[in-house]
């Protein structure tokens, strides 16, 4: 009987290997399938945002009025970097490139591929890798911002045309030729002068500005379609819970110290570097003051458009803004949504 159950169960132990085996075989063999189908799929998902977003950066090129619509061209790829990964989204902008050179010229592809590719990669290969919103905003307004610097120093090594100097120029070329309307507006001339000074002082930060807000945008843009479209996806971050990290106050005020320091250094325009980061300080605060803001709206639970509208007039209204930051620069210390408790 012993005999009998031992050869059984060494029966039962071998069939129970073979099944086992030529499981392992099935699985190897539909790995390579499945591994081929996921690839074309990413492939063919890479053509499609490749082709649409070329034929809208090819139709603001006819139709002036979508330009300003373009600083939403990092979203798809974000989303693309996110689902597929990097070199999906590295192919895709490549393709862009392409397209956009061979249908309007080389300038408007380098245009697209410099100014939004940086910001596209890095943005999309943090949020892929699970980043905080405040890092993932972060890295993409730098990658925005040395992209700029980086075309506009190439332009000036190339042409020898200086941006900003003909900026200058050229606005001052119009004011000196409307002098006498602006009279009759009651306008000085000499005013206007400074205020155009004091933009070309803090051009550095305008841009750094600009690409802080075109990521900011493009983050929860591309959150929310992830969620729409892969609801696997972590759940879109409330606008009315974004915080900054404690430590940026400790920061801000470190290089606003070295700024107002940097006028013992010869060669340096302490100025303007003490400006520029004032400028980008009260920016970074007024977000979080409009988060804050927001996040009061939001508890007295009024339509979300109205919320909406309230947030869109008191970012129009600048004479709001210095005061939105300071209760921002608050809330950074304060915390009075008590995120860090609750997270």
């Amino acid at each position: 009987m012993h005999v009998a159950s031992d050869q059984s169960n060494g029966t039962n132990q071998q069939t129970k290997a073979s099944k086992e085996k030529r499981k392992r075989n099935t699985e190897a063999k539909e790995l390579p399938g499945m591994e081929f189908h996921q690839n074309r799929k990413a492939l063919t998902e890479t053509a499609m945002i490749a082709t649409l977003t070329s034929i809208f950066v090819v139709s603001t090129f006819y139709i002036p009025l979508l330009s300003i619509l373009l600083a939403l061209i990092p979203m798809p790829f974000m989303v693309l970097a996110v689902r597929r990964g990097s070199r999906y989204a590295f192919f895709a902008l490549v393709m862009v490139t392409l397209i956009i050179g061979l249908l309007t010229g080389v300038i408007y592809s380098l245009f697209a591929l410099v100014i939004f590719g940086p910001m596209a990669l890095a943005m999309g290969w943090w949020i892929r890798h699970r980043k905080e919103p405040h890092e993932v905003i972060f890295i993409g307004a730098v990658g925005s911002a040395a992209a700029i610097f980086t075309m506009m120093q190439l332009i000036a090594m190339a042409s020898g045309i200086q941006l900003t100097l003909e900026i200058s120029q050229m606005i001052t070329g119009i004011m000196e030729q409307q002098a006498a309307a602006l009279q009759q507006m009651n306008l000085e001339v000499v005013a206007l002068e400074e205020a155009v000074h004091y933009l070309l002082l803090v051009f550095p930060g305008l841009i750094l500005i600009q690409s802080l807000f075109g990521a900011f945008v493009n983050y929860y843009l591309t959150m929310a379609v992830l969620r729409r479209f892969t609801p696997s996806e972590e759940p879109l971050p409330e606008f009315s819970r974004f915080r900054l990290p404690g430590h940026v106050v400790s920061g801000v005020f470190l290089l606003m110290a070295l700024s107002w320091g940097s006028q013992f250094i010869h060669g340096i325009n302490h100025i303007s570097l003490l400006a520029n980061v004032t400028l980008i300080a009260v920016m970074i605060f007024f977000m979080q003051g409009i988060s804050l803001i927001s996040y009061w709206i939001k508890g007295t639970r009024v339509p979300k458009w109205v919320r909406l509208v309230i947030l869109v007039i008191l970012v129009i209204l600048s004479p709001m803004i210095t005061l939105i930051s300071l209760l921002g620069l608050v809330d950074v210390l304060a915390d009075f949504r008590k995120l860090t408790v609750s997270k």
